[in-house]
């Protein structure tokens, strides 16, 4: 699903026309952790196209990059405090495939972008 061709087209498609795109994709592609790639995508999607948004959420990654994870991919879940301890199961599950719905428009959304 996630391929470093896919995050550079995002990448690009956010920043490319920032007078310091190529600076801001070495700092960008520079974040090297576990699951890399699925984190980068995290870390474009939370800065809607800002640079100011990008370098925070570049720093929270290296810090603990489940963080930027569950924000992007999860947001609904997050923003609720719901669990699977303090919810329905229906509820709760509804509520993690409208998330998992979301963050797929989102990247299919960059993928449609010849």
């Amino acid at each position: 699903m996630f391929s470093a061709a896919l995050v550079k087209k995002i990448f690009s498609t956010l920043f490319s026309k920032h007078p310091d795109a190529a600076t801001l994709w070495e700092s960008f592609d520079d974040f090297d952790q576990k699951e890399s790639l699925r984190v980068k995508l995290a870390i474009l999607k939370l800065s809607e196209g800002e640079v100011d948004k990008l370098l925070h959420y570049i720093e929270v990654a290296r810090f603990d990059y489940r963080d930027v994870l569950a924000w992007a991919e999860y947001p609904e879940q997050m923003g609720s405090g719901k669990t699977r301890y303090n919810s329905p199961l229906d509820e709760y599950e509804a509520m993690l495939e409208r998330d998992r719905h979301q963050y797929e428009a989102w990247i299919a959304g960059f993928r449609e972008i010849a």
